[in-house]
């Protein structure tokens, strides 16, 4: 009789970085249920185990093995003994063999698998299986799986005593080297395999958007049978560097890690738009990607339904309440604050000075600068350097704005494109009669989408329009589609900002008095053709700037500084936390 081999799928919905990813989509199906297509094309697995643990938060888990009828394991132990849990299954079903895979790895590849049980079959004596790079290679791609005959995985059982060494399955040969095999077989790949160095586990937003765009892009040319094929996805990072760009970039976190805690305070609504809450979003990305954060979001507002606000784990709140604010800085190394009137929140910022925690001010009066430990000044217009603070950070490389595509003009279209941003709420009442004014004054021809915020009102469209106006509803991720334009007519705020990023020709029109004086001064200064003082001249810029090809120097300069700041954010964070 063969060998009894057991693969088993560690799961838990807990993750601190994107909690419940297991359930995240990719092409259809949930994440755990791709990864469970690709065990069944593995040859020799006896059964396939689902090992979770018996608490409230993982009962969907549960549900879903048992939906579709996968054996799986409730552990009532420890939640964090990931080592005990699978040893349980091991146990349970008698393994000779052990696969253990990470249920956080959709592209671990079958065929990879059956040579390393190949090896492991050859010989009793071999008690564990080594993927060998090419030469000169450092490392292959692959990632989330190990193999282990029962005697090697019992020694490790059996010497796994602190808290770490339970918590990471094989720390105590990989990493400590407590224990070691006594033979080890090793199988060549193929080098296209370590050809590429990237992360193909989803442990951040970022790693989940990367592997959103692998299934999408696979299953638009394949059909629903197959699976998508690593060697495939290896070639197109080779031919697609900007792909690799999307989470080259996440920090790997070891077993020695100790995760920071951070809670960003925000607010968005019809009376505060969206721009604190998007820059937010950037902020807790950056913290995840760069430090391996556990981020966590207090908004105070009207709840809105957003997909990338739907990864991070986040609270709605009706105020600011003196006391949650308290303990949120005692549960949390790190607390930002990004809200309109910082100064209204005072008196419990000056109760969490109290604690421990590292206070972060985002965008704030200068004035309040003593409230904080840091403050950083996403903004080109400089009122505080004379002031001589320590603690504050500013220039045009300090924004935190969404990832978006590099703008390049469009020789091959017939007709111009443009696209209007009002702001999350219009508050400037625009779309009252702008759309008029556009149809009436830009070149014939010209199509117009305009965005209509989550809190704005439609749009007054005249009925004559030749089909050339449209309206996009709360677009999800809006920079995605800026380059898609040849000129946008933006109000000031946060959108103008990730146009200039994209560096996408913009005409910028303060509609609100978002800006003050100076600080428009100093910007119609560095950007006389693009910046309107009034709706009139706007639409005359916008129309001069359809005739015109590209951008100006100085604006693929600004957009090249306004790429580094969500990083050089995350690396400041850090290096206060080490300070202090």
């Amino acid at each position: 009789m063969g060998e009894k081999i057991i693969a088993v799928v560690g799961a838990r919905l807990n993750s601190s970085r994107l909690p419940k990813k297991h359930f995240l989509p990719l092409a259809g199906k949930p994440l755990i249920e791709r990864l469970w297509e690709r065990l069944t094309k593995v040859r020799c697995i006896s059964k396939i185990i689902l090992a979770t643990t018996d608490d409230d938060y993982n009962i969907p888990l549960q549900d879903w093995a048992r939906e579709h009828g996968h054996g799986f394991l409730a552990y009532d132990g420890d939640i964090n003994d990931l080592m005990g849990r699978v040893d349980t299954v091991v146990k349970q079903y008698d393994a000779d063999i052990v696969l253990y895979v990470c249920g956080d790895c959709p592209l671990i590849e079958p065929a990879t698998i059956d040579r390393m049980f190949e090896q492991i079959l050859s010989d009793p004596k071999i008690e564990t299986v080594a993927l060998k790079a090419a030469e000169g290679r450092p490392k292959n791609i692959h990632e989330g799986f190990d193999v282990y005959r029962r005697g090697f995985w019992d020694r490790m059982m059996a010497v796994a005593e602190a808290p770490f060494e339970r918590e990471h399955v094989g720390a105590v040969y990989h990493h400590l080297k407590k224990v070691t095999p006594t033979t080890v077989a090793y199988v060549t790949e193929p080098a296209i395999y370590s050809s590429v160095e990237h992360r193909i586990s989803v442990d951040t937003p970022s790693d989940y958007r990367f592997m959103k765009r692998l299934y999408s892009d696979w299953y638009s040319e394949n059909t629903s049978e197959t699976l998508v094929d690593l060697s495939s996805v290896i070639t197109k990072l080779h031919n697609e560097p900007a792909l690799s760009l999307i989470n080259k970039h996440v920090y790997q976190k070891n077993i020695f890690d100790k995760s920071i805690k951070v809670a960003l305070i925000t607010e968005a609504g019809p009376q505060v738009g969206l721009g604190h809450l998007m820059r937010m979003l950037v902020t807790a990305a950056a913290l995840q990607d760069y430090l391996g954060a556990k981020v966590t979001l207090f908004i105070k507002g009207q709840v809105i339904e957003d997909p990338e606000l739907a990864l991070i784990p986040h609270e709605w709140l009706v105020e600011f309440d003196e006391g949650v604010l308290q303990q949120v800085a005692v549960d949390n190394h790190v607390c930002v604050f990004d809200v309109k009137d910082v100064s209204l929140l005072s008196s419990p910022i000056k109760a969490m000075q109290q604690t421990k925690a590292l206070l972060v001010g985002v965008d704030i009066a200068v004035q309040n600068a003593s409230l904080f430990d840091v403050v950083w000044m996403p903004t080109f217009y400089d009122t505080w350097s004379k002031l001589g603070l320590s603690n504050l950070h500013g220039g045009w490389d300090c924004y935190l704005l969404r990832d978006s595509a590099n703008w390049h003009p469009h020789h091959d279209r017939a007709h111009k494109r443009i696209l209007i941003l009002t702001g999350g709420s219009d508050a400037g009442g625009l779309g009252e009669k702008l759309p008029d004014m556009l149809l009436k004054n830009l070149p014939d021809g010209t199509y117009i989408d305009w965005v209509q915020g989550p809190y704005a009102p439609a749009p007054l469209i005249p009925t004559v329009n030749d089909g050339c106006f449209n309206v996009i509803v709360a677009p999800d991720n809006l920079p995605n589609i800026y380059a898609e334009y040849d000129a946008i007519l933006c109000v000031y705020g946060v959108s103008f900002f990730e146009c200039l990023r994209a560096g996408v020709p913009t005409v910028v029109f303060d509609a609100i008095g978002a800006a003050g004086t100076a600080e428009w001064q100093a910007l119609v200064q560095q950007f006389p053709n693009t910046t309107a003082d009034c709706i009139d001249t706007a639409i005359s810029m916008l129309g001069n700037m359809l005739r015109q090809e590209g951008v100006s120097e100085s604006m693929v300069d600004v957009s090249r500084k306004l790429r580094k700041g969500p990083k050089q954010f995350a690396m400041t964070v850090m290096q206060c936390l080490e300070e202090a």
